[in-house]
């Protein structure tokens, strides 16, 4: 096209929520209607291409976190804040002062998160009420009502419990007997990393 880019380091949570592309979670991602929290990263540049500007949602997810506490109640670390309202506190210096959130606990969570390879821990991620995508028709449902009304949120945490979608709480558990590790020294891949075309 012919315009410049220039991948930047950022805050890339607080940019996709700025920029419209979800709201702030208790767990420290931006939830996106589509997709939850998975989207856990961003990718930011600074351009000279003209684009039409972008601004914040009000999808209800934000206001869902006040009282689902799920990802908190299942981090084996506890390093998700459980108090209802985000605040302006922080946990150390690894937050960034002045914003009014809900802070994580890096230090805290890191040598678990880590021991969890080949995936990480993602626990936090994986009982997040939005995480089901479309695996039923109740799933569209339920992000409609909560994009309009919280009344009915501690309900649908509750719901959300109840199918099963919680079991993905196997803390230190988690991948014991995965195989991958020994498939993927076995697997002939790339040499570098890189494909030759």
């Amino acid at each position: 096209l012919g315009y410049s880019a220039l991948d930047v380091p950022s805050a890339s949570c607080g940019l996709s929520i700025m920029s419209g592309l979800g709201e702030n979670g208790r767990a420290g991602f931006a939830i996106t209607p589509e997709n939850g929290p998975m989207m856990r990263i961003s990718s930011t540049f600074i351009t000279d291409l003209p684009l039409s500007p972008t601004f914040p949602i009000d999808a209800g997810l934000n206001r869902f976190c006040y009282d689902c506490r799920k990802c908190a109640d299942h981090c084996p670390t506890q390093s998700i804040m459980s108090q209802r309202e985000p605040g302006w506190d922080i946990t150390g210096p690894w937050n960034s002062e002045g914003i009014r959130t809900w802070a994580f606990n890096n230090p805290k969570c890191d040598p678990i998160r880590k021991a969890y390879a080949p995936g990480y821990c993602s626990i936090c991620q994986s009982v997040c009420v939005f995480t089901k995508f479309d695996e039923a028709i109740i799933h569209d449902v339920v992000k409609f009502t909560a994009s309009t009304t919280g009344i009915f949120n501690g309900f649908f945490r509750n719901m959300d419990d109840m199918f099963g979608y919680a079991k993905n709480s196997g803390y230190l558990q988690a991948h014991t007997e995965d195989d991958y590790p020994q498939q993927w020294w076995d697997t002939i891949g790339p040499e570098y990393g890189l494909h030759q075309y």
